[in-house]
């Protein structure tokens, strides 16, 4: 898996006409044309220009992709300006596919290209076929509790939207909580989905831990769908305790086909 940051320098005229060049991590690499693989993460800083008065500062900006399915999402927001969060390629939608960047009070918007690359797209999977994700309960500090993944490179932060925890049909996933305590898996109702989660053998919204080891209570072993729908990647989730006086914050699974 790599990292890359796209650079953008927005460059606006004395006629309020922008210009936009786009560089690999401030360096001299082009990135208005990024290739990725699947597993890779994208971030992007974009910084504006003024000619007129010499003036560099950050101003807030969308970005939009005209394939939703390469990232999970169709579009990211960055009010604040500046970095946006990392995004992590998902899917093989295809060579090539465009997006936009839109800067507020920017003309004209600007359409580079992501090209997402197939290489050994089975050996590079961005998640190991065996995931377990993990729940610490509420503490003080953290009102929501804490989670996180441990895939066969370790465990990780399980970051919230617009990330996706990328699955592969056929892998195994194991949810759990600590300390032990009975829960549920729960995933809200999407009209636009099939099964309402992305498991064999659980159509429905709700997936209950049963076995408690020591002091850890897990749900079965769950194996992910072989025929997702791939127009529909994306699979929210929050874990609650059974007596109801906890919840996690919401995130996200994505199934590659």
């Amino acid at each position: 898996m790599a990292q890359y940051l796209v650079w953008v320098n927005v460059k606006v005229d004395k006629f309020g006409h922008a210009t936009y060049n786009y560089h690999l991590n401030a360096g001299p690499v082009d990135a208005s044309s990024v290739p990725v693989h699947p597993g890779d993460q994208v971030a992007w800083y974009v910084q504006v220009y003024n000619s007129s008065n010499g003036a560099s500062q950050v101003l807030p900006y969308q970005l939009t992709f005209a394939n939703p399915l390469v990232f999970g999402t169709g579009s990211v927001s960055v009010p604040a300006g500046g970095y946006s969060p990392y995004l992590q390629v998902i899917n093989l939608p295809g060579n090539k596919s465009k997006y936009t960047l839109s800067v507020t009070g920017i003309s004209p918007v600007s359409d580079p290209e992501i090209i997402v690359v197939d290489n050994g797209f089975r050996k590079r999977q961005a998640v190991a076929p065996s995931v377990t994700i993990s729940w610490q309960q509420p503490t003080h500090g953290h009102p929501n509790g804490v989670m996180t993944y441990t895939d066969s490179s370790g465990q990780h932060a399980f970051q919230p939207p617009p990330y996706a925890l990328p699955l592969t049909p056929g892998s195994d996933v194991v949810f759990q909580v600590q300390p032990a305590a009975p829960f549920y898996v729960q995933f809200p109702f999407d009209p636009n989905h099939g099964p309402q989660t992305p498991f064999l053998g659980y159509p429905g919204n709700t997936i209950s831990g049963t076995n408690q080891n020591g002091g850890v209570e897990s749900t079965d072993q769950l194996q992910v769908a072989h025929n997702p729908d791939p127009t529909h990647p994306i699979f929210q989730f929050y874990i609650v305790l059974q007596d109801g006086s906890a919840q996690s914050n919401t995130f996200d699974l994505s199934v590659a086909s």
